[in-house]
């Protein structure tokens, strides 16, 4: 294949270590090693969490940073907050009775929130880059008048940057590869407090214009790839799916036997819910045949508490702390020398259909044995069996969980015989395999490009 000039347009780009940088950073090396040519545009700044080593893996591109502009959010906070706290005082002077400040002050909130949510809604209407994307789709600009580009690859979430690429195509003259990490329009329960039926028109609005004028979409499930594929028939060929992948070599030490040792490497948040897990661990140890000084399970990264309950005061009431533990965050070398310590890797993934998390790859590549906690119809379980890499335990079925520990607990203990993962479908989703399906879309003779009716 003839070198190709490669534009990347992504807000989240290497040395900023966010998971949502690594699949575009790696797509960028694996572009730049093969000998493409690859010019970046990403946010600037000062990432909340960076790498320095990560700037290796992006040596040769020419990376342009887009200043992020300043959010409005904390300034309207606090003046809604200087507002209604002259609006209760206002209330308390003028009240007749105890009685009428409260119906006040109530519906003084009322309003108030009303406010702040239609507020929020605007803020996270496709995301809270948007400022950025008109700063990015500028520079994009500016770019195509000077030189032509054969491909231009926007990756999100954030979606800002579809947006970006989408205001400049007309001046960019080349094919687009719109990928979607992560749904944009569906799957998000999460975000209802900032949504309204108005911003969820002009997001299905916005996600049709965007499909409707890229040449491919690529996603990261099967379920989301066949679900926009039904949304808009008419791109059908256009839209694939092309996996995350582990990065590195995959481990080739055996995992050790003798002892039941559970790892979750991660955060808490959202659906992930690891109280059910955690009451299945304190069901196995209290079984008269299982020697609880066998069993542990460390959570290791933000995992203190899950909406508001805390995992470690849970664990103290409960007795635990000689088998379960929650320690802080640490650095990635010290993840991956757990992991090898451990022979069973949990994931949470409740109520996620559509999204398979990165971390599921990190624990391909381990060749441990996965226990996965989510519903058995999502695409994380539809890859654990096609891996077969370990326990699907859906959250719909709570004695699946210590049906799976005691299961476990014998193979490892009583019988102490690990888990062989098959190499060859551990390799199946390594970064490379999945970066040359990119490669060969780079390649590829060009799809006809149907508007979609609005």
């Amino acid at each position: 294949m003839k070198n190709k000039r490669v534009l990347l347009v992504s807000y989240h780009f290497y040395p900023d270590s966010a998971i949502g940088a690594r699949r575009i950073s790696e797509l960028a090396a694996h572009l730049r090693a093969d000998g493409h040519e690859v010019t970046v545009v990403s946010a600037g700044g000062e990432p909340i969490q960076t790498d320095p080593a990560l700037n290796a893996r992006v040596q040769g591109m020419r990376i342009h940073r887009v200043a992020v502009p300043p959010k409005l959010t904390p300034r309207l906070l606090g003046l809604l907050r200087r507002r209604r706290n002259a609006a209760d005082s206002a209330a308390a002077g003028v009240a007749a009775s105890e009685s009428n400040a409260q119906t006040i002050a109530a519906s003084a909130e009322g309003l108030l929130a009303r406010i702040k949510r239609y507020y929020h809604a605007l803020e996270w209407l496709v995301d809270d880059h948007k400022l950025w994307s008109l700063r990015a789709a500028l520079r994009i600009a500016r770019l195509a008048l000077r030189e032509r580009f054969d491909w231009v690859i926007s990756s999100g979430p954030p979606m800002s940057p579809h947006l970006a690429v989408l205001a400049a195509r007309p001046l960019l003259r080349c094919r687009w590869i719109m990928d979607m990490r992560d749904p944009w329009t569906d799957d998000q329960e999460w975000l209802r407090h900032v949504r309204c039926a108005a911003t969820d028109r002009i997001n299905a609005f916005l996600e049709r214009r965007c499909i409707a004028a890229a040449d491919v979409v690529t996603t990261t499930t099967p379920s989301l790839a066949r679900l926009l594929k039904t949304r808009y028939p008419e791109r059908d060929e256009a839209i694939q799916c092309i996996y995350n992948g582990y990065d590195g070599a995959p481990e080739r030490s055996p995992p050790p036997l003798g002892e039941l040792r559970l790892l979750y490497a991660g955060s808490i948040y959202y659906n992930r819910d690891p109280f059910p897990l955690l009451r299945a661990v304190a069901e196995l140890v209290a079984r008269p045949e299982v020697e609880r000084r066998k069993v542990s399970f460390l959570l290791v990264g933000n995992c203190q508490q899950w909406r508001g309950s805390s995992v470690s005061e849970w664990i103290r009431a409960h007795q635990l702390e000689d088998c379960i533990e929650v320690r802080a965050p640490v650095a990635a070398s010290e993840v991956a020398r757990l992991m090898r310590e451990a022979n069973v890797l949990v994931n949470f993934a409740q109520g996620q259909p559509r999204q398979i998390p990165a971390k599921m790859f990190e624990y391909i590549a381990s060749r441990r044995q996965m226990l996965l906690i989510a519903e058995a119809d999502s695409d994380s379980a539809a890859l654990v069996r096609d891996t077969g890499s370990g326990w699907i335990c859906d959250p719909r079925a709570p004695e699946s969980l210590p049906a799976a520990l005691q299961a476990l607990y014998r193979q490892y203990v009583v019988e102490a015989h690990g888990y062989d993962a098959d190499p060859g479908r551990v390799a199946l989703f390594a970064r490379a395999s999945q970066n040359r399906r990119f490669l060969e879309i780079l390649g590829s003779a060009p799809l006809a490009v149907s508007e979609t009716p609005v």
